[in-house]
């Protein structure tokens, strides 16, 4: 299942990955959220997008690797993002999907929101609690999808 919030204001995005559903739909649904909030954020100052990926969510196949690294190429923001997954193996797809962007997307990759919550900060200079309410939103919009699939 995906999900995403975004604050048009600050610049920043969560999305969510969470178990369940298809992988193949989730990676369809975010391939083009991913591009809308890229062009949401040309032009803004330090845009950051936090994606956090469930330790046993399926990471991508070489095929949505290759679509995702291809999206990236599009974008025409100087967003910084924030990989979080718990799972070592979502990590390193990530790791190698950042490979094939060749310094197109800034990436940070961790294993905790805390961490990536961290790193925007820093980022920013100062605190973002707008990152906690967007992860709260996804979260809701993932509860919700959830009770009408049942």
């Amino acid at each position: 299942m995906f999900a995403h919030a975004y604050d048009l204001i600050e610049a920043t995005a969560v999305t969510r990955f969470k178990v369940g559903g298809s992988p193949d739909a989730d990676y369809a649904a975010f391939i083009p959220v991913f591009l809308s909030l890229d062009k949401k954020a040309v032009g803004r100052e330090n845009p950051i997008l936090v994606a956090i990926v469930d330790a046993r969510h399926t990471p991508p196949n070489a095929l949505w690797r290759k679509r995702i690294s291809d999206a990236n190429k599009q974008l025409k923001s100087k967003a910084t993002f924030i990989f979080v997954s718990e799972s070592a193996l979502a990590r390193g797809a990530m790791r190698a999907i950042s490979w094939m962007l060749a310094g197109q997307l800034s990436v940070r990759i961790v294993s905790t929101f805390r961490d990536a919550k961290r790193i925007a900060e820093q980022i920013r200079g100062r605190p973002l609690p707008s990152l906690d309410a967007l992860l709260d939103e996804a979260e809701r919009q993932l509860a919700e999808s959830g009770t009408h699939h049942r």
